[in-house]
């Protein structure tokens, strides 16, 4: 194999990074809702949660800040 370029491409190391990242917000969002339950808040604090994990989950954010509040 002398001579063979063996770099992985850019569109395929950037499509495994997204996976991982998302695997990582699903992960994070699985075990954060084993540790609450969610039938305990109001419909609107549910309605503002699944808000957060959603901005969180666009912006590759790995967990859910008060800044996705």
């Amino acid at each position: 194999m002398k001579g063979r370029d063996t770099a992985i491409p850019t569109c395929i190391t950037q499509k495994l990074t997204s996976i991982c990242h998302f695997l990582v917000v699903e992960y994070v969002l699985i075990n954060m809702t084993k540790k609450m339950n969610a039938n305990q808040f109001t419909l609107k604090a549910q309605e503002v949660i699944q808000a957060a994990q959603q901005k969180a989950m666009d912006y590759g954010h790995q967990q859910v800040e008060n800044s996705h509040l």
